[in-house]
């Protein structure tokens, strides 16, 4: 009966029946083998050998470095910013939202505040765009559209479950998902539904989702089913869906394959990768190209050559675009509760929890630079516009940085 009643715990937790978030997968692991007597995550070994305490950093020798052009205070604090937000860059101006319902639009090349309003809404997913309008999800369920010039509400429509990833449209079509395996496609212009997909949620799944991806008239979605599906925006119809997490195991923690990274597109080739799964590389037909085991709840980063992903215990991986094949893997950085990595000006970056910006190199994953950003850490992902870094922090503050 114990074991049972842990079991009811861990999915309440889990699939998001209570509001507490963990700020990382290391943390959420924790809580599972606190309440699961016995249960053993396969990093458990390591744990036992201490090696799951934060990596110290080394010194690096810098033969890159970047430039701080300003920084700009703008919405909330480190309880404020995480897992489901995300700057936007559009038309030259920066929009950002907190847990607590600020949304703020600011200059690109200033950091001066265009607009700021508080929705009075608690937030979950954020920031999304589509057209002359920005978007972002509410926990308990609402989708709000604003105008991107202003900040004015266009409207507001509330689904059957909380928003976790920020909204995606392309102007006439704006995508969500909720945390239910629920896709809602809503009319950009007054909210009403055009469609909907829902998927039966596993019994057991990490509290998140991937955000949609919308290009053009295609809408990809990742699930907690572990399957990428392809929609037609405008119909619903799909177009493919393929299987990047297999499950495996006997117990459901173990069969948990979620794709809660947003999968990004990159010369016409789709990378998306799952926990606990795989990652692969899908053409626009929806044929797998490769697959290769991977353990991540964050979306990868592509380069020239390589596509790169951060696993659950931190290491970070570099593979083959074109063969899925491992080129290199940095152990140096475990347990430093990173960030999505992004590639900028032929470099490999990725922030921590104390706030570090790693620079590596691309080719062998080498420590070429590394800055401090403001110490309450980095957990947004990185903008990337040309040699132009734009850095949320968990204070809430939006920096710009240059490469020299």
């Amino acid at each position: 009966m114990i074991r049972i009643a842990a079991l009811i715990a861990v999915t309440s937790i889990l699939t998001g029946c209570v509001t507490g978030l963990w700020s990382t997968v290391q943390d959420e692991w924790n809580a599972v083998e606190d309440l699961v007597p016995g249960y053993e995550h396969p990093e458990d070994e390591e744990k036992k050998l201490g090696k799951s305490k934060p990596s110290k950093l080394f010194d690096v020798e810098k033969k890159v470095d970047l430039v701080k052009l300003w920084s700009s205070n703008v919405v909330g604090s480190q309880e404020l910013t995480g897992a489901g937000f995300k700057p936007v860059l559009s038309d030259n101006k920066i929009y950002i939202a907190d847990k607590n319902g600020l949304v703020a639009s600011i200059s690109s090349d200033s950091g001066e505040v265009i607009w700021k309003i508080d929705l009075q809404v608690p937030l979950g997913g954020g920031v999304g765009i589509g057209g002359d309008q920005i978007f972002v999800g509410g926990t308990d369920g609402d989708v709000i559209a604003l105008d991107a010039s202003n900040g004015i509400k266009n409207w507001q429509l509330t689904t059957s479950s909380e928003i976790l990833s920020a909204p995606s449209g392309n102007g006439d079509i704006t995508i969500v998902q909720s945390q239910d395996g629920r896709i809602y496609a809503l009319d950009a212009q007054n909210g009403e539904v055009r469609w909907q997909y829902e998927v039966e949620v596993p019994v057991l799944s990490l509290r998140g989702t991937s955000s949609p991806v919308v290009r053009g008239n295609t809408a990809i979605v990742g699930f907690s089913t572990g399957k990428v599906y392809a929609f037609s925006a405008a119909t619903g119809d799909t177009i493919w869906e393929n299987r990047i997490g297999v499950p495996k195991g006997r117990s459901e923690l173990e069969r948990m394959v979620d794709v809660d990274g947003e999968p990004i597109f990159y010369e016409e080739v789709l990378y998306a990768a799952s926990h606990q799964g795989r990652i692969g590389a899908i053409s626009k037909t929806g044929q797998a190209l490769w697959y290769q085991d991977a353990n991540t709840v964050l979306g990868p980063a592509v380069g020239n050559n390589h596509v790169y992903i951060v696993e659950t215990n931190n290491d970070i991986v570099a593979m083959d675009k074109n063969t899925g094949s491992i080129v290199w893997s940095n152990r140096h950085l475990r347990y430093r509760s990173l960030a999505r990595p992004a590639v900028a000006n032929g470099y490999l970056l990725i922030g921590d929890y104390e706030g570090y910006l790693h620079i590596l190199s691309e080719d062998d994953g080498d420590f070429i630079g590394r800055i401090k950003v403001d110490s309450s850490g980095i957990s947004a992902p990185l903008i990337v516009d040309g040699k132009t870094i734009y850095v949320l922090d968990n204070d809430g503050a939006v920096s710009a940085y240059e490469f020299l």
